[in-house]
């Protein structure tokens, strides 16, 4: 069973388990959460749409030498490998590892899969 509560702008749910566990999740901001992170660079692919309506974002790329936005358009016709190879390709000029960096994909599903393959 899930319950889900909204107190004092906050979303908690509860989940009857045969262990119980209390879980929070706290909504931020995309800046706010960039900004926030503790880690090396920061690499976010960003659907064009999306940053035109948050200009804020690229505010971050100005202030902070490690954060790059990259404005990338994936529709679902265009998810293939040849497109995955492109990403790999960004994450290699970036100096992009999976340790310490974060890689961030704003917009839609086909961006999503594309940058997380």
């Amino acid at each position: 069973m899930l319950k889900n509560k909204l107190q004092n702008s906050k979303i908690s749910f509860e989940m009857g388990l045969v262990q119980e566990a209390n879980v929070s999740i706290e909504f931020n901001t995309l800046t706010d959460f960039i900004q926030n992170k503790l880690c090396g660079r920061k690499l976010i692919f960003i659907d064009p749409i999306v940053l035109v309506n948050n200009k804020s974002i690229l505010d971050l790329e100005y202030k902070n030498k490690d954060v790059s936005i990259i404005p990338t358009n994936i529709q679902e016709k265009s998810k293939n490998i040849e497109n995955a190879i492109e990403i790999l390709k960004i994450f290699e000029h970036y100096g992009i590892g999976r340790r310490d960096e974060l890689i961030c994909a704003v917009g839609g599903g086909a961006l999503m899969d594309v940058v997380s393959f």
